[in-house]
């Protein structure tokens, strides 16, 4: 939780009251905003839940060579063009499609093998990694 001058709030209000589609059409938002009568605003992050598809990996990813653009309910911070030839590129969006993407999202830009062979190096927040680890566990992935 952290606190917003209320200068901002304007700005803050018109970007988080998107229809729900450009949030992946999830009734989550990502924050809920409170605002005091001293014109205090306090936002606090809400996590979307975390979509790993039980059938992954019993295709290869529709996506796996070239430049992909994301749609904008996984790279709605700004940054959504990624060069899959580039190993860098390549683990920043699977970190962005694992932490944003619906299950259709992770079928289409995430190959399981791409995947386990950077496992190890991806940063993921907390609740993702967690998550995520206990479905590659589940499957004798990863130990």
């Amino acid at each position: 939780m952290f606190a917003v001058p209320a200068g901002t709030a304007l700005r803050l209000l018109r970007t988080l009251l998107l229809p729900a589609e450009q949030w992946g059409g999830s009734s989550l938002r990502p924050v809920c905003i409170a605002v005091s009568r001293l014109g205090a605003v306090t936002v606090t992050r809400f996590w979307r839940p975390v979509e790993i598809p039980d059938d992954l990996g019993d295709h290869p990813a529709a996506v796996r060579t070239g430049r992909v653009t994301l749609p904008n309910h996984i790279a709605w911070s700004g940054q959504g063009e990624y060069d899959l030839d580039d190993a860098q590129h390549r683990m920043r969006m699977y970190e962005l499609v694992m932490t944003e993407g619906n299950e259709d999202d992770v079928r289409t830009y995430v190959d399981l093998e791409v995947l386990l062979g950077m496992w190890d190096t991806m940063w993921l927040a907390p609740h993702v990694r967690e998550q995520w680890a206990a479905s590659l566990r589940s499957r004798g992935l990863i130990s």
